[in-house]
């Protein structure tokens, strides 16, 4: 059970990244992508799920002019994880972050471990196929 987990989220991680892959999208947009991968496993840990999903929509307000932010593609792309394949909270209904809002401790607690495994993934896969912003973190 464990392992057919592990690799759901393997692929699920790959496929995410792969959205991102600078053959598909302009190379400066996958480098700010790598870059919120990079940082948002430690600002989960630092300030928590819920924070850093509010950090992610902000982001993507801010960025508004672009068609569709990184930060939009991460928050969505956990939102499908921990929604629709992991089925910790409702993929139709409120939106992610206010379900983790009014969520009890132990659901939010599950997310953010789940988030986290899944994020490691992603990193993992976004240092070997996207490029990085100049200056950047290097992971």
């Amino acid at each position: 059970m464990i392992r057919q987990l592990e690799r759901e989220r393997i692929e699920y991680a790959l496929a995410a990244v792969r959205e991102s892959d600078p053959d598909s999208v302009e190379a400066q947009y996958a480098a700010k992508y790598r870059t919120m991968l990079v940082t948002l496993p430690a600002m989960i840990r630092t300030c928590g799920l819920g924070q850093s999903l509010a950090h992610l929509q902000a982001e993507a307000a801010d960025a508004a002019g672009e068609q569709r932010p990184p930060a939009h593609l991460v928050y969505d792309q956990i939102a499908g994880w921990l929604t629709s394949r992991r089925g910790i909270y409702q993929p139709d209904g409120a939106s992610l972050l206010e379900q983790v809002r009014s969520g009890g401790f132990e659901r939010s607690a599950q997310a953010t471990d789940e988030a986290q495994a899944l994020l490691a993934w992603m990193t993992k896969f976004a240092d070997v196929f996207l490029p990085r912003a100049e200056g950047g973190p290097a992971q």
